[in-house]
């Protein structure tokens, strides 16, 4: 189980880097084959190979709709993304993930502007996910 939930949180947290990462270089990334595409403009068709099209506008649109984890969330999940690979047995996997979990809970309950980290994460509104961390912290 602990593997399951770490390479989950692992994959989200790759996935959004490459994205924005892809994004930033004026690129997008078939969300059907994984193919990188360059685009010419903002709102140039971009037609992929296995039958999908895009414009850069819309791509970066879906993104931000669909909680790609941008802002404040990029440092939490680049730091996942780079030390899960690393972690060397079971007490560091589950320091990692504790750690991220404990990012998340932070991010919701402080009431700082922004989007809260865990949306990125975990499935659910804001308030059952706060319930949930909540509950985890025994609170």
């Amino acid at each position: 189980m602990l593997d399951d939930v770490g390479y989950t949180f692992y994959a989200r947290c790759k996935q959004a880097r490459d994205t924005r990462e892809a994004l930033d270089r004026g690129e997008i990334i078939c969300h059907y084959c994984n193919t990188v595409h360059k685009a010419k403009n903002y709102t140039a068709l971009i037609a992929c190979p296995c039958g999908y099209y895009y414009t850069y506008r819309e791509y970066r649109r879906s993104c931000n709709a669909n909680s790609v984890p941008g802002g404040r969330a990029t440092e939490i999940f680049n730091i996942f993304a780079d030390k899960w690979l690393m972690c060397k047995d079971e007490k560091e996997k589950i320091l990692l993930i504790d750690w991220l979990v404990h990012e998340c809970h932070v991010t919701a309950m402080t009431g700082s502007k922004g989007r809260s980290v865990c949306v990125n994460l975990i499935e659910g509104s804001i308030t059952q996910i706060r319930d949930m961390l909540e509950m985890l912290a025994g609170h």
